[in-house]
């Protein structure tokens, strides 16, 4: 399935959390621009993702305490820039820390979630991938500038 260049930027914007995201502008008459840009995320906002998550996956409790704790510690002022590059790595993060190391049920709930994660990214890559495939229609004044070089 190909997806066009406007319903791609769409999924791209809806799915701002991954590193590599796709700035789309519309220029009038030639329609969008796709250029690859480096994000980075709020770790606030996506300790609340990830906590969001482990409630839906109806988690162990120390699990979501797990979150919650970071997520203290991230809201005081001294932690207030911090950025990560994606949900993926603070999933990962979290799976390292010392009560996931000792509880199985909570390194598997974050195993879960970096699954769901990583199944995701999978998807946007190929869409990235068949949408960088899709050849860019040439602009009006190449095909002039084309058209001059022949008459010289």
């Amino acid at each position: 399935m190909i997806i066009g260049t406007r319903e791609a930027c769409a999924i791209y914007k809806e799915r701002s959390t991954y590193a590599h995201v796709y700035s789309c502008i519309y220029y009038p008459g030639q329609g969008f621009s796709r250029s690859r840009k480096e994000s980075h995320m709020n770790v606030q906002e996506g300790l609340g993702e990830v906590r969001r998550r482990l409630v839906e996956n109806k988690a162990q409790p120390e699990s979501i305490k797990v979150v919650d704790a970071i997520l203290q510690r991230a809201s005081l002022p001294a932690a207030s820039g911090a950025s990560a590059t994606s949900l993926l790595q603070l999933v990962r993060m979290l799976m390292r820390t010392p009560v996931a190391a000792s509880k199985p049920s909570v390194y598997n709930d974050f195993v879960r979630i970096e699954a769901d994660l990583e199944v995701q990214a999978e998807e946007i890559r190929t869409i990235r991938e068949e949408e960088d495939r899709r050849p860019i229609p040439k602009t009006k004044k190449y095909y002039k500038d084309i058209k001059k070089k022949g008459e010289k």
